[in-house]
């Protein structure tokens, strides 16, 4: 037996008593439907604004994923986050989740290409090309702030640009 299939055992005997053990109400029920990547997405819970299915447990909003890893391997410290190994913020299958830090959580965003950086992050003012042209009119000896007004954004930003602070990612000409 799974360890998801206990933990769906020992749900089932807590919704009976209505209650974990320990005082606080758990919902009369979580329902899922199964993902074609094998997650289950809860269907039975309000999503919240981060993303995630909700839960009122012990007399406070929790994020479900953390409820259902706790029932199961017992209470975690604040500091510890529940991680889905999945990226999938909705899935609340047990093999699918890992305890771990925020450092941990972070690594993880990076390695699955989840920050969102370049013309993609929602605050980018440049994108690209124009990060290229910049090199380019740069190179020719414009100075910084008639970048700045040629692209419409603060000195600060290409300061910023030019230090390699900021479009790392963009491969900067040999000649700049």
């Amino acid at each position: 037996m799974t360890s998801y299939a206990l933990l769906k055992i020992r749900l089932e005997a807590v919704r009976h008593n209505r209650c974990d053990g320990k005082g606080g109400l758990l919902p009369s029920h979580i329902t899922y439907t199964v993902t074609a990547a094998g997650c289950y997405e809860c269907t039975s819970r309000r999503i919240g604004g981060n993303g995630y299915p909700q839960i009122r447990h012990r007399g406070k909003g929790r994020n479900l994923h953390r409820v259902v890893y706790e029932m199961a391997n017992g209470t975690l410290a604040s500091s510890t986050v529940v991680r889905h190994i999945c990226d999938n913020r909705r899935c609340i299958r047990l093999d699918h989740l890992a305890a771990g830090t925020m450092a941990d959580n972070a690594r993880d965003a990076v390695e699955r290409n989840r920050i969102q950086h370049g013309a993609r992050h929602y605050k980018a003012l440049m994108d690209e090309d124009k990060v290229r042209e910049l090199w380019q009119l740069h190179t020719q000896g414009w100075s910084q702030s008639r970048l700045a007004r040629h692209f419409g954004v603060r000195p600060g930003c290409i300061q910023n640009i030019i230090d390699g602070k900021t479009w790392v990612r963009v491969e900067r000409p040999l000649f700049a």
